[in-house]
């Protein structure tokens, strides 16, 4: 599945991963196994789009998917509580830009693929998870009630802002239209969706039952 845009190109990745999230979960029955499946996953991606597909953004994302399922089956746990922590922020955020100042090296720049990818990986994965660990670490003693507000809409604005990106121009202006735009479609999506989405379920329970 190829993206109209170039910018697009996390939606056939995201529907690829939507794919194997459900075979994993249908063919194994415990978290643990289910752990493993997507673990074993990842890094089959990951050297997938280095070798064969030649998709360094994606390469570089292969971790993310089970990142997000590993804290969603671990996040109360002992071990992830006692991590979540300004220190630990501090020590991702750390590794993100220690990664990024690596990537500067003209050695770096200009090594092998899986060189590359690796490290841009490490610069990705870790900032990603220190920004959202220090926001979240943030909201326990300032109002954040703003990114609460914007985290309604959040995923329709993942899904939208690539196309919107597309066709601005690359300057203030573009910004400002881009960041606007990226929200107004992003409401809109959500309020027309949260008004769908009942009248879809009850269509596929009434198939589901027929079938039955």
């Amino acid at each position: 599945m190829k993206p109209l845009y170039g910018n697009g190109w996390y939606l056939s990745y995201l529907i690829l991963w939507y794919i194997l999230f459900y075979a994993v979960r249908r063919l194994f029955a415990e978290c643990k196994q289910r752990i493993v499946a997507f673990a074993a996953l990842a890094v089959l991606s990951f050297f997938c789009f280095t070798f064969f597909m030649k998709s360094p953004i994606r390469a570089e994302q292969s971790f993310s998917f089970f990142t997000g399922i590993l804290l969603s089956e671990t996040k109360k746990t002992e071990f992830v509580k006692r991590r979540t922590e300004w220190k630990s922020a501090a020590v991702l955020l750390a590794v993100g830009v220690v990664f990024l100042a690596i990537k500067q090296i003209p050695v770096i720049r200009e090594s092998p693929d899986i060189l590359m990818n690796t490290v841009q990986l490490l610069i990705k994965l870790p900032a990603g998870l220190g920004l959202m660990l220090l926001v979240w670490l943030l909201s326990q003693h300032i109002n954040l009630n703003i990114l609460a507000c914007i985290g309604l809409f959040s995923y329709e604005l993942y899904i939208i802002h690539g196309y919107i990106l597309s066709v601005v121009p690359v300057d203030w202006i573009g910004a400002i239209v881009f960041i606007a735009a990226s929200f107004a479609s992003a409401i809109v999506y959500h309020v027309i969706w949260k008004y769908l989405k009942d009248p879809i379920k009850i269509l596929l329970r009434m198939q589901q039952k027929r079938r039955n």
